[in-house]
């Protein structure tokens, strides 16, 4: 009975582990820059494209990446 209660938390959680990205934030605040920057790319052209642009111009991206070591120091 345990193993039958159990198995549709094991099978979200395999799923998960599969499909599901890290988030934008931990990338960039892990200093893994590019695969953040990808998130959000992908994130934005999922949502719509709200932001009138594709992907992050190197603005953004450099204020991403100067909050990013703030949060580090």
């Amino acid at each position: 009975m345990i193993i039958l209660t159990g198995l549709p938390g094991a099978v979200a959680w395999i799923v998960a582990i599969i499909y599901l990205e890290e988030s934008a934030r931990f990338d960039i605040i892990d200093g893994r820059y590019s695969e953040g920057f990808k998130i959000i790319t992908k994130m934005n052209i999922m949502n719509g494209n709200r932001l009138e642009m594709r992907e992050l111009d190197e603005e953004v991206k450099g204020h991403l990446i100067n909050w990013s070591k703030k949060l580090n120091k």
